[in-house]
């Protein structure tokens, strides 16, 4: 049994190799000081963390492939993988997905950490090789811009990684670039939450911006009361253009150091976009008229990882 492994900061996700679906679930742990184990992991730790009591602690154990808690790493994977049908006794092979970042402690701490759950043996996928495998159904992409939480990357890929660039930015600052519109040009201040919802609401493309208002809930400065309030979706989508430059920044800074090789693979298959911020609305259209190349965005972008990770060629996956 060949099962892939994409431990993220704010998602996880587990695919099993001839099984369609793909498990994604929070990487959340709720934790008692009273008890030994987990209260809960993944998705049944969201409500947990929206009403925890002062008892319960609700974290995130991984930061940037960086294990924070492994113990609590361990039990959120043996319960997810206990849901996807996988027993100690099955000793099944791992293909762990990693950014291109990690560091070789890194990479042996994940390969103890899995080798202690039951793994035969582990291998890392560096995360752009991943992505550009499981991004189409057929060949692999070779400009792959992936967009996550916290950090964004695009890489050039043909059969390994040729360039990479990485930034720590992503699909929070556009929640606190609308956070910060509406504090700032309406009065009006909102949770996080909020935010995340507004952003799947909004366009980044100056043609996508109907002459109409969305409602927001929030608390008025100015009274410290809860309100509904009318805020036009072209001063929130207007919003969204100043972060954006940092992604485009990011994608000029690889095309200009491009190999010609490349540039005839690249001119005819543009940008494949993945990752949770992938999702926002105008995107494609936007960075197709910003850098004058086709852009798609990867059908499955959240999962494309692990699935890519399950396609790759033997030998691009790596000794930990």
């Amino acid at each position: 049994m060949l099962i892939a492994l994409d431990v993220g900061s704010y998602q996880t996700r587990v695919a099993v190799a001839g099984k369609g679906e793909v498990l994604c679930e929070p990487s959340l742990v709720a934790n008692c000081w009273s008890l030994p184990q987990a209260v809960a992991v993944g998705q049944v730790a969201v409500p947990i963390m929206q009403r925890a009591p002062d008892r319960i602690q609700v974290f995130q154990p991984v930061s940037q492939a960086h294990l924070a808690a492994p113990g609590a790493v361990q039990e959120q994977l043996r319960q997810m993988l206990r849901r996807q049908g996988m027993r100690a006794w099955s000793r099944p092979s791992a293909r762990l997905v990693l950014p291109s970042v990690a560091s070789p402690l890194e990479r042996k701490q994940w390969a103890e950490l899995l080798k202690d759950l039951g793994f035969l043996n582990t291998r890392i996928v560096q995360m752009p090789v991943a992505v550009a495998w499981g991004s189409t159904s057929g060949e692999p992409a070779v400009a792959v811009v992936d967009i996550g939480a916290t950090t964004s990357e695009m890489a050039l890929v043909a059969a390994d990684v040729v360039l990479r660039r990485s930034i720590r930015w992503g699909g929070d600052d556009l929640e606190v670039a609308l956070q910060r519109c509406l504090y700032q040009e309406h009065g009006l201040e909102v949770s996080q939450a909020t935010a995340r919802l507004l952003k799947h609401q909004t366009s980044c493309w100056a043609e996508h911006w109907p002459d109409q208002s969305l409602e927001v809930r929030g608390r008025e400065l100015t009274s410290g009361l809860p309100i509904y309030r009318d805020v036009p979706m072209n001063s929130l989508g207007q919003s969204l253009l100043e972060p954006l430059q940092r992604l485009l920044e990011l994608i000029r800074s690889v095309l200009d150091q491009m190999p010609p090789l490349l540039a005839e693979s690249v001119l005819q298959q543009g940008l494949m976009l993945t990752g949770g911020a992938a999702y926002l609305q105008g995107l494609e259209a936007y960075l197709k008229e910003q850098v004058d190349l086709p852009v798609q965005r990867s059908p499955r972008p959240i999962e494309c990882g692990v699935l890519g990770a399950l396609r790759i060629r033997s030998e691009l996956a790596l000794e930990p």
